[in-house]
């Protein structure tokens, strides 16, 4: 029993980190994520009369604001990690 426990610890403790360091390194490096996100976003690397090209944004602006909204969601997610992690130690 006490196996399980510890293993639950590990793994979510170490999800923690990983979301944490994740968020560090769009924060750290934005520009290289940055860049990734914008090309997504405009899709400007898919085929020429691709019939999805409706989607695409063009929006430096809504670009930053998604990119923010992905480092905040890492964020959130590594610190309910992280209070997990704390409060399976606790108990």
């Amino acid at each position: 029993m006490i196996e399980a426990r510890i293993a639950r610890i590990v793994m979510v403790g170490s999800l923690a980190v990983f979301a944490l360091l994740v968020t560090w390194n769009n924060l750290a490096d934005y520009d290289s994520n940055y860049q990734f996100v914008s090309h997504v976003l405009a899709m400007d690397t898919t085929f020429p009369g691709n019939g999805l090209l409706q989607r695409q944004v063009t929006s430096p602006t809504l670009w930053q604001a998604a990119y923010a909204m992905i480092i905040l969601g890492e964020g959130l997610c590594g610190l309910s990690f992280a209070v997990a992690t704390v409060s399976l130690l606790r108990q």
